[in-house]
C-alpha cells in the first residue's frame, strides 16, 4: 500500500507546470490570465467541428516536434502566414494517438497577445525547476530570443514552441515554416462539414488559395447568404 498524504501530493503537483495551472483554475485563483492546459485549449469549438488534414510536410513537422520536444531544454517555432494553421499544428503535436507518450499532460498554451508578463513567467519556472512543456501564440522575434535564453539554461527543464507569422531566422530553435495546402487537402476538410449543404464547395477550395481558415470563413458566409462572400 502506498500513502500519498497532502504534503506528498503538493510537492508532485508543484513540479509540473501543466498539474499547477489545472490545480489552481479548478479552485478558482488561475495562475496567470490566459494559461491553459492542453484540455482546456481542446474546448475550442473548431477543433471539434474540423477534422485535422496534414500533407506530407505536415505530417514531418508533426512527428520533428513530438521527437524534439519530448526533451529538456529544446526549442521550435511554427511560422508562417496568417490563416495557414499554425496554431492548429501545434495542438495537434500533443494530441495522444498512441496511448503511451501523452505529451498533452505536460503542456501549458497562452497567447503572448494576452499577456505580456509571460517572459518573466518562463523565467521563474526555469528557476523553480518546474518541469514542462510551454506553448506561445502570437510570439514575435523578439520575444522568442528572450524566451529561447531561459529555456537554454543549463539548469531548465522547460521546452519551448513558439507561433508567429513572422518569418525570421532563430538561433538553436527548430523551425517548422507552413505553407499553403493543396486544393485536394483543403476540400477533404471542408467536405465532411458542408458537403450536403453547398454545392459549389469547388469554388470555395479555389477561392480559399491553400488557406484553411480562408475556407472555412468562406463557406460559412455562403452558408449565411453574406452579400460581401
Amino acid at each position: 500500500i502506498d500513502i500519498y498524504d497532502a504534503a506528498k501530493i503538493e510537492g508532485w503537483v508543484n513540479k509540473y507546470i501543466s498539474a499547477i495551472v489545472s490545480v489552481l483554475n479548478w479552485v478558482g485563483r488561475p495562475l496567470e490570465r490566459g494559461l491553459k492546459t492542453w484540455s482546456d485549449w481542446s474546448r475550442h469549438s473548431e477543433y471539434q467541428r474540423f477534422s485535422f488534414i496534414a500533407d506530407t510536410d505536415r505530417q514531418a513537422a508533426l512527428k520533428s516536434l513530438k521527437s524534439l520536444l519530448t526533451e529538456h531544454g529544446k526549442c521550435a517555432r511554427i511560422v508562417g502566414i496568417s490563416g495557414l494553421g499554425k496554431t492548429r499544428l501545434a495542438f495537434e503535436v500533443f494530441r495522444d494517438v498512441d496511448n503511451h507518450d501523452d505529451l498533452s499532460k505536460q503542456v501549458v498554451y497562452i497567447d503572448a497577445s494576452a499577456n505580456p508578463a509571460i517572459l518573466g513567467l518562463v523565467t521563474d519556472w526555469v528557476q523553480c525547476e518546474l518541469e514542462g512543456i510551454v506553448v506561445i501564440d502570437n510570439c514575435d522575434g523578439s520575444l522568442h530570443n528572450k524566451l529561447r535564453r531561459e529555456i537554454l539554461r543549463t539548469d531548465s527543464k522547460l521546452s519551448l514552441l513558439t507561433l508567429d507569422y513572422n518569418i525570421e531566422s532563430a538561433g538553436q530553435t527548430n523551425i517548422i515554416q507552413l505553407k499553403q495546402l493543396s486544393d485536394e487537402h483543403i476540400k477533404q476538410m471542408l467536405e465532411p462539414v458542408y458537403g450536403k449543404q453547398i454545392s459549389d464547395l469547388d469554388r470555395i477550395v479555389t477561392f480559399a488559395q491553400g488557406f484553411p481558415q480562408m475556407a472555412v470563413l468562406l463557406a460559412d458566409a455562403r452558408l449565411d447568404r453574406e452579400p460581401e462572400m
